[in-house]
């Protein structure tokens, strides 16, 4: 089934705080008499420390499931989310995981592809399907578990050869560069950046130089980081929230006045965040790689958005045009009522479970303005809809972020 979201279709195929309840249900059906409802369970960082982000990819998911199932119902289904707040602490996903397989759930959302990592064998046997956004090596190699982009060890890696072989040589510099980097200690993306980065080094020894840094979760004051970091070339940052905010103002203030490269767990997300707290003008050089589209992007999908984002959140439309959160969850429901709509065709609504689901998957083909693919699940056996990256430049004087680059696919997925 392939399904194209373009203007003539509208939003209607385009594409929080809650904790541990089960209230984000749609309303559905063909418009007479009860729906089956179709549960998808999603745990997620709702009160803590990545939260601020992930309330605007609730939003989006719920505004459209409710565009969706007004103007586009499945017939006799209807899709019902209920969430669980792991806080980000990877203990808790047991719980969450039991917590929603106990109301019902036919397929998970995971915000933290770690955390879905640490229940895939469950999901497994269960024969529960799981959707998050970023792969892992283990996520790869499960027939249960799709994901939007590649993990982040193909992003640690394409940011670097990036740096590498297209900004470095654009600095005339004749030398290696020396490179900063920044993660929070105990988050596993931090593990894989600095895992990534020294078998690099190890592949070509003296490509460039490595200073890398750990900070606590948490940390807002940064001195002794920044001591060490102050005569890279660039710093990679790997590190969000208002820790993120703070990192960039006391660096820039201390006289680090080089380029900042930000990786998904940063800037987008949490660009609210540093805006409130950081002048503008100390926010020149700052590069992003980003999976998805954007704002400023001449494309139809975001366009469209933007006038549903007006409609939906009026009074939070200045803020969700700040990050990327909305648009995410806004996409992520399109998934979900497209795999729905293909499972009730192929074996009605009362018989929609994960098998179901998962059988749908390989029918799923979702061709969205301003994106490299389709998306859909790729020969190459990866399991993720959308396989390319493209780089990102914040301007100063627009005060918004541009592509830089063209989509590429990275030279390694990190199966």
């Amino acid at each position: 089934m392939v399904s194209r979201l373009t203007k003539k279709t509208g939003l209607v195929l385009l594409a929080a705080l809650i904790v541990g309840i089960p209230v984000l249900c749609g309303c559905g059906g063909d418009g007479g008499g009860a729906a089956t409802d179709i549960v998808i369970g999603i745990e997620s960082d709702f009160t803590g420390p990545s939260a601020s982000a992930l309330i605007e990819v609730h939003w989006g998911m719920l505004d459209a499931l409710d565009e969706l199932q007004a103007q586009d119902p499945i017939p006799g289904a209807r899709i019902k989310y209920i969430t669980y707040d792991d806080k980000l602490d990877y203990s808790r996903a047991p719980i969450g995981y039991a917590w929603l397989k106990g109301q019902g759930a036919v397929m998970m959302y995971y915000s933290n592809s770690y955390v879905l990592d640490i229940v895939v064998d469950k999901m497994e046997q269960d024969h529960i399907l799981g959707y998050t956004n970023q792969a892992t090596p283990t996520l790869m190699s499960s027939d249960w578990i799709f994901t939007l982009a590649p993990s982040y060890h193909a992003e640690a890696r394409s940011l670097m050869e990036w740096i590498l072989n297209t900004y470095w040589p654009s600095q005339q510099a004749g030398r290696p560069p020396k490179i900063g980097y920044i993660g929070f200690s105990g988050m596993a993306s931090d593990t894989t950046y600095r895992d990534v980065y020294n078998a690099m080094l190890a592949e070509s020894p003296g490509s460039f130089e490595l200073v890398a840094q750990s900070a606590p979760m948490g940390t807002t004051a940064f001195a002794t980081e920044i001591q060490k970091l102050q005569n890279c070339d660039m710093i990679v940052l790997n590190i969000f929230g208002g820790g993120l905010a703070s990192f960039l103002k006391e660096a820039r203030n201390r006289g680090y006045d080089g380029p900042f490269m930000g990786g998904t767990v940063s800037f987008l997300g949490f660009w609210k965040v540093v805006r409130d707290a950081v002048p503008l003008d100390l926010l020149y050089d700052c590069y992003y790689i980003h999976m998805g589209s954007w704002w400023t992007d001449p494309n139809s999908f975001w366009a469209d958005l933007k006038e549903k984002v007006v409609e939906y959140r009026p009074k939070e439309a200045d803020d969700i045009f700040l990050q990327g959160g909305y648009g995410s969850g806004w996409l992520q429901t399109v998934i979900y009522h497209e795999l729905a709509k293909i499972a009730v065709a192929e074996v009605g609504p009362e018989n929609v479970d994960g098998l179901a689901l998962k059988n749908a998957l390989s029918k799923l083909e979702l061709d969205v303005a301003g994106y490299g693919e389709t998306w859909k699940m790729h020969e190459d056996g990866s399991n993720i809809l959308h396989r390319m990256f493209l780089m990102r430049k914040y301007s100063v004087a627009d005060d918004e972020w541009y592509a830089d680059s063209d989509w590429f696919m990275p030279t390694d997925l990190g199966g």
